[in-house]
């Protein structure tokens, strides 16, 4: 299967995929009327544009790779005895940012992650405002696709001097503040919503995402593996990179990601504020 991710074919139809759901999340994006917004158990929103991006990818991934489970965010749970059994699987989020799509924002993205043996080695994101797909795969390197041009982004390099630190606008600043101080550097912030901090992250803007209050696996899998695929790591604890599909819970995640190889001072402040706020990172 790994052999088969790097054929030029595959990628183009993978890229395609992800053009096509976001074609579609507009559609939805560009007419109100068409909004249904529904509640789930644990209060969050789901909207129509949700629900018609799952029923897409679920098929269209199907075909791409038969026989692949399919985890979402937007399909009933699958039993941890059943899912970890589960050499690989994709795991996805046909809309993260919700809260965004219905704010009008356009801070929204789509998250497609291929998970092997617990690790992410595929990570494809589209921004349906902006067109762009960026995909990563482990040892293959990673592309951005705009207005139909495919352009190789180049591996990712230490951090600046003065790193820029990637923040959500509507959490974590709390906890940003402490591991701000804590590194002594006088950062930047570079605030946005969603898994699009990754997508700033491979183009180069940004060198840290440290992250203060909990998200779901598939909220992260999909970026963390565009991230490795340019050298870079997402991490649960130091020297731990994040791990999927491992656990019976698949929320409450915390992580750091870093574009520099030399991370462990960098993790290691982070999860040392998170455990000064009470935090127990048990994720492996």
């Amino acid at each position: 299967m790994l052999t088969r991710l790097r054929e030029e074919d595959f990628s183009k139809r993978l890229i395609s995929i992800l053009a096509e759901v976001s074609e579609s999340i507009l559609e939805v994006y560009d007419d109100e009327r068409s909004w249904r917004t529904q509640r789930k158990q644990d209060n969050s929103p789901v909207t129509t544009a949700d629900l018609l991006a799952n029923c897409f990818l679920k098929e269209a991934l199907g075909e791409l790779l038969p026989g692949v489970p399919f985890l979402s965010e937007e399909d009933k749970p699958v039993a941890y005895h059943v899912r970890k059994e589960w050499s690989c699987c994709w795991l996805v989020d046909p809309l993260d940012g919700t809260q965004e799509f219905l704010q009008r924002s356009g801070e929204f993205s789509v998250n497609v992650a291929l998970i092997a043996n617990g690790e992410p080695v595929l990570g494809a994101l589209a921004v349906p405002i902006s067109g762009a797909v960026y995909l990563g795969i482990v040892e293959h390197g990673a592309t951005r696709w705009r207005n139909g041009e495919l352009t190789p982004l180049p591996p990712l390099k230490s951090c600046r001097n003065k790193p820029i630190l990637a923040m959500s606008r509507r959490r974590d600043q709390g906890g940003a503040s402490v591991f701000a101080e804590a590194l002594n550097a006088n950062p930047a912030y570079w605030c946005q919503g969603g898994a699009l901090k990754f997508c700033a992250m491979a183009e180069g803007a940004v060198d840290v995402y440290p992250r203060f209050s909990p998200v779901s696996e598939w909220d992260v899998a999909a970026g963390h593996a565009l991230l490795r695929s340019l050298g870079a790591q997402v991490y649960a604890d130091v020297e731990r990179p994040l791990r999927y599909n491992i656990r019976p819970n698949l929320d409450d995640v915390y992580f750091c990601a870093c574009s520099s190889v030399e991370s462990e001072h960098t993790v290691g402040l982070w999860a040392q504020s998170l455990r000064e706020q009470g935090v127990c990172l048990t994720l492996s």
